[in-house]
């Protein structure tokens, strides 16, 4: 019985944990069984701290301590980081004291940055502006420029109004020393929130700009992609569109396929149905399933379920069991 529970919890993901127990087609108590039996840390923390929402009080903050002492045991730090950070919210006061520790030894300059980044905003008063200059300290020591940018971004929002400032000036110095224009793009894409008004017309004009200049069509889909949220309603269907012709043109179907799933959630309804059209050209059958997967949720009945049962009607037919998987 040991064996094939550990066998059948190896191939059930987190996600599909979550949602049985979410559907009702397994008791909470059942998916906790398997949640602890999945082979790998990072996994069982994840599954551990999405099934802990369906226990209630000391139980359910007792399953959460499991989660955090999984994230413990992660051996590659930016996987370490990520779990941090996704637990974090859920977390008690005392459990987050134990994140903070964790997230500071973390040895990697930018991981410890980024797990200091998504503690902040959950940690009481005087821990939260300790975290904030541990973070900038390690984020300022960062060595490659964009690493270094994209880390102090993440800290900004968290920063009083004149720390703020003063980080703000320092990433826009380094934006203009970082070579790679698709890199410089998704700084600028991050940063545009927090600049004043009297910065941000220009900048955003700069950014569109720029994002349209790169010539790696999937890059350029992702750049326009990433700047949409933040530019008036004319030029934000313009950059989605611009972003949809992109992904069509992106040669390799895979990555076709992850550029269409990946503009789905911000493409008005006209547009989405473009890019399904797209996405029903897709030779390569775990390419298809990709991007059908990734608009479904976005589509309105009766394509919706359309869409899903398209992609797993594709999974089904593959006949490549890694793909299926």
């Amino acid at each position: 019985i040991t064996v094939s529970l550990n066998s059948l919890a190896k191939n059930v993901p987190p996600d599909l944990l979550a949602a049985l127990v979410e559907e009702g087609m397994w008791t909470p108590a059942q998916g906790l069984a398997y949640a602890r039996r999945v082979p790998y840390p990072w996994q069982r923390s994840d599954a551990l701290a999405r099934l802990a929402l369906h226990f209630p009080g000391l139980e359910r903050e007792r399953i959460l301590g499991e989660a955090l002492a999984e994230a413990q045991m992660i051996e590659l730090e930016e996987w370490r980081a990520s779990t941090l950070t996704g637990l974090a919210s859920s977390l008690s006061v005392s459990q987050l004291r134990e994140a903070l520790t964790m997230a500071r030894a973390i040895q990697n300059k930018r991981q410890r940055a980024k797990a200091l980044a998504g503690l902040v905003s959950h940690l009481p008063g005087p821990e939260r502006e300790q975290a904030l200059q541990e973070g900038m300290i390690a984020a300022r020591a960062i060595r490659d420029e964009y690493r270094r940018a994209d880390a102090l971004t993440a800290l900004i929002p968290h920063l009083p109004v004149l720390a703020q400032e003063q980080a703000l000036q320092e990433v826009l110095a380094i934006v203009w020393t970082i070579q790679d224009q698709y890199r410089r793009v998704r700084v600028w894409a991050r940063l545009i929130p927090y600049l004043p008004n009297s910065k941000r017309g220009q900048v955003v004009r700069e950014t569109l700009q720029a994002a349209r200049a790169i010539q790696d069509r999937y890059q350029q889909a992702k750049a326009l992609t990433e700047l949409t949220p933040n530019l008036p309603e004319p030029d934000r269907e313009q950059a989605l569109q611009e972003a949809l012709v992109a992904a069509q043109a992106i040669q390799d179907e895979f990555w076709r396929a992850a550029a269409l799933a990946e503009l789905a959630p911000y493409l008005p309804e006209p547009l989405l149905h473009k890019a399904l059209e797209a996405a029903r050209m897709i030779e390569l059958k775990v390419g298809r399933a990709t991007a059908l997967a990734g608009l479904a949720p976005n589509l309105p009945e009766p394509e919706r379920e359309q869409a899903w049962r398209e992609a797993l009607k594709t999974v089904r037919v593959s006949g490549d069991e890694q793909s299926q998987e």
